[in-house]
C-alpha cells in the first residue's frame, strides 16, 4: 500500500489474519490503519514508513509475529507504538527511526526475539526506551543513534547477548550507559 495520496485508512482488509508481508509507505493522508485489526502473523516484513498523518498503530494490536523485518520510520505524526503491544517475535531487524514525536517505545515491551539488528535511530523526542522484559538476545547489532533527548539506556537490562556489534552514537543528552548492565557477550 504505497504512494496513495488520498488514502485515509485500510478499510477493506479486515479479513486478513496472515500475510506474506505489508509495506505501508508514502501515503500522505493515511491517518489510520483501520482494516488490519485481525492481522496476527506476517511471514515477511512490516514496513510503516513516511505516512505523515499517521499518529498511532492501534489497528495492529493483534499482530504477534513477523518472519522478517519490522520498520517504523519517518512517520512525522506518530506519537506512540502501543498498537504493537502483542508483538513477540521479529525474525529479522526491528528499526524505529526518524519519528520526531515518539517519546518512548511503549508497545514493544513484549518482544522476546529480534533475529537481526535492533535499531533505535533519530527519534528526536525519545526520552525513554521502556523495559523489554523478555528480550535477552539481539541477533546481530544493537544501534542507538541520534536520539538527542535520551539520557540513558534503561529498559535494555535484560539483553545479555548481542551477536555482532553495539553501536551507541550521537545521542546528545546521553549521560549513562545504564541499561546495558547485563550485557555479557558481543
Amino acid at each position: 500500500v504505497e504512494d496513495n495520496d488520498t488514502l485515509m485508512n485500510l478499510t477493506g482488509l479486515e479479513s486478513l489474519v496472515a500475510l506474506g508481508g505489508i509495506k505501508i509507505k508514502d501515503n500522505d493522508l493515511l491517518n489510520s490503519l483501520t482494516g488490519l485489526e485481525n492481522l496476527s502473523m506476517l511471514w515477511g516484513s512490516l514496513t510503516v514508513q513516511n505516512n505523515s498523518m499517521l499518529s498511532n498503530l492501534n489497528s495492529l494490536s493483534n499482530l504477534i509475529s513477523t518472519g522478517s523485518n519490522v520498520t517504523i520510520q519517518d512517520n512525522s505524526s506518530l506519537n506512540n507504538l502501543e498498537g504493537l503491544t502483542n508483538l513477540e517475535f521479529v525474525g529479522g531487524s526491528l528499526k524505529v527511526a526518524g519519528n520526531p514525536l515518539l517519546s518512548n517505545l511503549t508497545g514493544l515491551e513484549n518482544i522476546s526475539t529480534i533475529g537481526d539488528d535492533f535499531q533505535i535511530k533519530d527519534n528526536s523526542a525519545l526520552i525513554s526506551i521502556i523495559h523489554f522484559e523478555g528480550l535477552d538476545t539481539v541477533g546481530t547489532t544493537l544501534q542507538v543513534w541520534g536520539n538527542n533527548m535520551l539520557t540513558d539506556l534503561t529498559g535494555l537490562e535484560m539483553i545479555s547477548v548481542v551477536g555482532q556489534d553495539v553501536e551507541i552514537l550521537s545521542n546528545e543528552a546521553l549521560l549513562s550507559l545504564q541499561g546495558l548492565t547485563n550485557l555479557t557477550t558481543v
